[in-house]
């Protein structure tokens, strides 16, 4: 099996539900997501896809979350918490379908923090 992986950054907002009725306090991340896909055999350049294909459709997958100040705004995360571990899913699932048909989405890894990083893989 051969995998490859892109990477962006994007900056927005979110803030948390951890306890009821009393959200965390907006606040801004540098966030950093990382697709990694897969495949059994490298195609006729010898590559598992282009990276910079892979990092487009990834910022195209991303970009409704760099569109709004916060990410609480979007209605995925109208009643569920924008927490890194749901955002990876939601890049998850946006990205897969815009992939080529000889790779498979892996995983998603999303960073809050340059050290906390949550991620997704069915």
């Amino acid at each position: 099996m051969y995998a490859a992986s892109a990477e962006i950054t994007f900056r927005t907002g979110h803030c948390l539900h951890l306890k009821p009725n009393a959200p965390e306090q907006p606040h801004q991340h540098r966030w950093r997501a990382r697709a990694v896909v897969q495949t059994q055999t490298l195609d006729r350049n010898d590559l598992v896809m282009d990276f910079q294909l892979l990092a487009h459709l990834l910022r195209q997958a991303a970009r409704p979350l760099t569109r709004v100040k916060m990410i609480n705004e979007l209605p995925p995360f109208a009643r569920r918490n924008p927490s890194a571990e749901r955002i990876a899913q939601y890049i998850f699932d946006r990205l897969a379908p815009l992939l080529p048909s000889t790779v498979k989405l892996k995983k998603v890894i999303v960073w809050e923090t340059p050290h906390a990083a949550a991620a997704y893989q069915p």
